[in-house]
């Protein structure tokens, strides 16, 4: 409740949004257990998402086209689109991977288990792009880095809400 008190002073106070989407990574170190009552009784994980979700469309305006912000359990970026214009989007987790000399990442792979786990206190980097897939990769900084997760936006994403939003003539 807390956060959701604050939420509404994020457009007036700056880097508010920024310690709100750290309160909110910190609570997620909670034990699990205590995060389901939570989410059992009062929605408090449902509503805390919800509140980091809602600092984009208080900072998103003509003058911020986009927003990053990450932390160590949460990563946020958001952008503003225009569904006419838009050519696509990727998004990528990825961790940097400390290579030993004389071995190759092709070998390493068979040591990710270990290596996340040895790693899991480290953050995550997030980085999205706008385009097709082949412009994203390049723009990916791939030296010793391996991609945890990622979500591709297809440009015709937006072509059913174009085509129920036009007027005919």
């Amino acid at each position: 409740r807390m956060i959701q008190k604050l939420i509404i002073f994020v457009d007036r106070v700056k880097d508010l949004g920024e310690s709100i989407t750290e309160i909110a990574s910190n609570m997620m170190l909670v034990d699990e257990h205590i995060l389901w009552m939570a989410q059992n009784e009062e929605k408090a994980c449902t509503r805390m998402v919800q509140c980091v979700e809602f600092i984009a469309s208080l900072v998103l305006t003509s003058n911020t086209q986009g927003i990053s912000k990450v932390s160590m359990n949460i990563a946020l970026e958001a952008f503003m689109i225009k569904p006419a214009s838009f050519t696509g989007m990727t998004c990528t987790a990825f961790q940097k991977m400390g290579l030993h000399p004389g071995r190759s990442l092709t070998r390493d792979v068979a040591r990710l288990d270990w290596e996340a786990e040895y790693r899991r206190g480290q953050h995550l980097n997030f980085k999205c792009n706008t385009g097709n897939l082949a412009s994203s990769l390049v723009n990916f900084p791939a030296k010793n880095t391996v991609a945890v997760a990622s979500v591709q936006l297809p440009p015709a994403i937006f072509t059913h809400f174009l085509a129920l939003h036009t007027v005919d003539n």
